[in-house]
């Protein structure tokens, strides 16, 4: 079939099935025919009733299915109406800028447990102040999860010492 036959074939269909107002004039040129397809692209649904020769005809001339796009549009839409006080409550984060320190947390951490034998709790608290010395922010809570982190690799590596409630590392 040429796509002078598959577009008016088409144009027939349509006209036939969902009566555009005006109808598309099938007695006029291909390229008459052909634009005005094209123009009636953006209302033909995929729940439409046309045929496959007529469904194979809009694909080529550019028809794609929006219907998922717009559902998901209208969906997204109605969920942002309906929390406008939630959108507006939160507040822009400000970034804080990353600030390199001249040791990090974690090798605070090591070197704190390679200099001596302490109780964790007095191993957590000189790291962080070694931190501190070396142009970090204090941060004792990070530091008590990043030490619960390093003990349990220590424990896997089986270099952590652990007597009396103290630790340190075997040498």
């Amino acid at each position: 079939m040429s796509s002078k036959t598959a577009n008016k074939d088409a144009a027939i269909d349509i006209n036939a099935v969902l009566t555009p107002d005006p109808p598309i004039d099938v007695k006029t040129d291909e390229d008459s025919i052909k634009k005005e397809l094209v123009e009636l692209l953006s209302n033909i649904k995929k729940g439409d009733t046309l045929t496959p020769a007529t469904w194979k005809t809009l694909k080529s001339l550019g028809w794609k299915d929006t219907t998922e796009k717009v559902e998901k549009l209208v969906e997204t839409e109605t969920a942002v109406k309906a929390k406008p006080e939630a959108k507006a409550k939160k507040a822009k984060a400000t970034k804080t800028p990353v600030v390199r320190t001249k040791i990090g947390r974690m090798e605070t951490l090591g070197k704190v447990l390679a200099s001596g034998t302490y109780k964790e709790e007095d191993v957590i608290t000189k790291a962080d102040a070694l931190y501190v010395k070396n142009d970090g922010k204090t941060n004792i809570t990070l530091f008590t999860s990043l030490y619960s982190d390093a003990r349990s690799l220590l424990r896997g590596l089986n270099i952590l010492e652990e007597k009396n409630g103290k630790v340190s590392i075997r040498k």
